[in-house]
């Protein structure tokens, strides 16, 4: 497979952008730490892309991948069901996904290549081209705020996330 593909999720996101692929490629001690806040052992948090074979418990279980599988789709845009009703309720649950039914309009639109190297693009710091995460509000390179044009476009949603979390974590 194409390594590329394998960073594309079957729902439209990148997963070079994801906090958990980041830690898993780039700092031990950032998997470490995603792992105990979610209770899971490091093995379990560990991914190295949606399409991948070390998937983490996260991905190991999605269903939008096993539905896509299922069908012969390599994206949830190719169903005459999308969005359907559980990738809508997903959608909204958490901030870094905000932007999965543009997503997949641009793959089925312009081809899941074209889309990626936009993507990649769209989560790179503007001063110096660090790729990051959803969550990232300054760019965990050189400090830059925002830190790419995804957390810039989802600022207040981000942010009040991220409280939201700090909160439930605190109790």
């Amino acid at each position: 497979m194409n390594d590329q593909l394998t960073l594309c999720a079957t729902c439209g996101l990148l997963c070079r952008a994801c906090s958990v692929y980041l830690a898993s490629t780039e700092d031990p001690e950032w998997l470490a730490r995603l792992a105990v806040r979610n209770g899971v052992s490091v093995e379990e948090e560990h991914c190295l892309g949606c399409r991948s074979t070390d998937r983490s418990y996260h991905c190991e279980s999605c269903h939008f991948s096993e539905c896509a599988r299922e069908k012969g789709y390599l994206f949830c845009s190719a169903c005459s069901e999308s969005p359907c009703p559980e990738l809508k309720a997903w959608r909204d649950r958490m901030p870094h996904r905000i932007e999965v039914f543009e997503a997949l309009r641009r793959i089925a639109e312009a081809g899941w290549s074209t889309w990626y190297q936009e993507a990649v693009e769209d989560f790179s710091c503007n001063r110096c081209g660090t790729l990051n995460s959803a969550y990232a509000l300054a760019c965990r390179n050189c400090g830059a705020e925002p830190s790419c044009g995804f957390v810039e476009r989802h600022w207040d949603a981000i942010t009040q996330y991220s409280s939201r979390e700090k909160e439930q974590a605190s109790r």
